[in-house]
């Protein structure tokens, strides 16, 4: 997994990472609390519908057994962009985006729910638009 960071413009946001996922592996984005602004996921290299699971967590995580927080579906040949606002959020209200009391972990699936781990049959690239 290639992983980039990088600071941007504090008006939009304190962090934006990009990953390639070709496994089925939880990552950790983050160890502490944050907000998730925008999450762009780009699932043009498969031929079918692969899901991004968050957890908003420091805790273990055991990929197809964990109920994730967010699953994010990404169509075949797609590339897809979700975007959090500060109305309606999960978790506590934020200043803007989806607040995760936590952190972040994530991974990338074939299949949406809990009850599989199979990674998708080529790289997911995702990237987070996140602020502290």
């Amino acid at each position: 997994m290639a992983q980039t960071q990088s600071t941007v413009n504090a008006i939009l946001s304190n962090r934006r990472t990009e990953n390639s996922v070709d496994s089925n592996a939880v990552h950790t984005l983050t160890g502490s609390a944050c907000s998730l602004d925008q999450v762009l996921i780009d699932n043009s290299l498969n031929s079918s519908t692969s899901y991004l699971r968050i957890w908003d967590t420091t805790g273990t995580v055991t990929n197809g057994n964990t109920d994730p927080d967010f699953v994010l579906p990404a169509a075949a040949g797609k590339t897809v962009d979700y975007t959090f606002a500060a109305v309606g959020t999960y978790g506590t209200l934020a200043s803007k985006g989806a607040h995760l009391t936590a952190g972040l972990k994530y991974s990338v699936v074939n299949a949406g729910g809990t009850d599989t781990a199979v990674a998708p049959s080529s790289a997911v690239t995702v990237k987070f638009l996140t602020s502290e």
